[in-house]
């Protein structure tokens, strides 16, 4: 179960269905996003924000091209913990 929620996560979805509560807890831990997964997101969306706002059409952060993708996965991210 934990391998196949692992690479669910890796392809992009947001959830696993369970069909026994055993599962639930399993499906939490590898789609509730982590510290890292959480501070990464927010100095993305943080950069994306202060880029808009100084008209840039380009941006990287920690030496990674940002394009509106990554945008959308720091989003996703960061609406784990409130509402963005």
């Amino acid at each position: 179960m934990e391998r196949e929620a692992r690479e669910a996560k890796a392809m992009g979805y947001l959830g696993k269905a369970a069909i026994h509560p055993n599962q639930v807890d399993v499906i939490n831990k590898v789609f509730t996003p982590s510290e890292k997964e959480i501070e990464w997101a927010k100095k993305v969306y943080t950069a994306c924000e202060d880029a808009i706002k100084r008209g840039l059409g380009a941006i990287s952060v920690d030496n990674q091209m940002i394009d509106e993708a990554v945008v959308k996965k720091a989003r996703r991210v960061l609406s784990f913990i409130s509402n963005i």
